[in-house]
């Protein structure tokens, strides 16, 4: 989904598969600074869940996340990043942040509805803050 790439610091890579989506997980997730969930429905990803460690200096952990188009507005990212949150190997013993592009007030209701409080901004990115 071209138009997600809009709200995201990186550039948009073009379309990809079901098998490349889950190739893209299995890498990430052998690094030990990431932990990366494929956010599913009726078996084929629509979306991801994101947490990176170590990316700043207070020890908070970058939560990002991510769905396609069709599945937005349908609770689907809230359900499953609180799912999520609520397992012990996600790490939630630690304090935890998320970076909002400023025009996304979708991803902004999502955060708040997950605890976190805007603590800042830099540029267009909010950045907002949720401790255990």
């Amino acid at each position: 989904d071209p138009g997600l790439w809009r709200y995201l610091p990186d550039p948009y890579m073009g379309p990809m598969s079901p098998a490349s989506a889950r190739a893209l997980i299995d890498v990430a997730n052998q690094s030990d600074h990431h932990s990366v969930r494929a956010i599913t429905r009726n078996g084929l990803p629509v979306g991801q869940v994101r947490l990176e460690f170590g990316k700043c200096d207070t020890g908070a952990a970058e939560l990002s996340y991510w769905i396609g188009q069709d599945h937005r507005g349908q609770g689907i990212v809230h359900t499953a990043v609180s799912k999520w949150l609520a397992k012990p190997e996600s790490g939630t013993a630690r304090a935890l942040y998320v970076l909002i592009h400023q025009d996304n007030p979708a991803s902004l209701t999502i955060a708040r509805k997950l605890g976190f409080v805007t603590s800042g901004q830099d540029g267009p990115w909010i950045r907002m803050d949720r401790r255990p």
